[in-house]
């Protein structure tokens, strides 16, 4: 019998980063709100270091750009890194041309904080569902983000969030993890 499998995922953004609000949590006020991130972040790194646990992390653009030591500190430790999109909106609310230059601005982020490739996509409050099936085809799609990968290339765009056939098998949510299917 094969053990099973144990994932333990994180989602790396601010308490603010609130899906379809506006006021005080608008995007705009992002950057005089009070950050908890760091703080947080670092809390939970260490637990997780003291019981040898890696993660997956998907990192919010916006904060890979403000706080681009956490994103070290997390590829430091050896966690996997994945992108939860550039300002955390989601997927249906964008729809398919806002949603492509979200998940590029995402990757690019990333990428210029020395994240190589970007393989995993967590959509912001499982926003990929019946109302956004297109999203799936954009992330398969070689042009779905560009950053420092080769177009074409089997996993250089982010993937996951639902069902998606790809040339190297189907991947699949699965509550809160994303696996590849047998």
């Amino acid at each position: 019998m094969t053990a099973p499998l144990n994932a333990f995922t994180v989602d790396l953004e601010e308490w603010f980063h609130v899906c379809g609000v506006g006021g005080t949590l608008n995007p705009e006020n992002w950057d005089r709100l009070p950050a908890r991130v760091e703080l947080t972040t670092h809390i939970l790194l260490d637990a997780l270091a003291r019981a040898g646990v890696r993660a997956t992390f998907f990192v919010v653009g916006w904060i890979a750009e403000r706080y681009p030591h956490l994103v070290e500190a997390v590829r430091e430790a050896e966690h996997e890194i994945g992108s939860h999109g550039y300002r955390h909106e989601r997927v249906y609310d964008l729809g398919p041309e806002r949603f492509a230059s979200d998940l590029r601005r995402s990757v690019q982020a990333l990428h210029a904080v020395g994240v190589p490739r970007v393989t995993l996509f967590r959509a912001p409050e499982w926003s990929i569902n019946d109302r956004s099936l297109w999203a799936l085809e954009q992330l398969a799609s070689p042009r779905a983000a560009r950053g420092n990968e080769a177009p074409g290339e089997d996993n250089a765009r982010p993937r996951g969030c639902g069902c998606l056939v790809r040339p190297a098998g189907v991947s699949r949510e699965e509550g809160a993890t994303v696996r590849r299917a047998p």
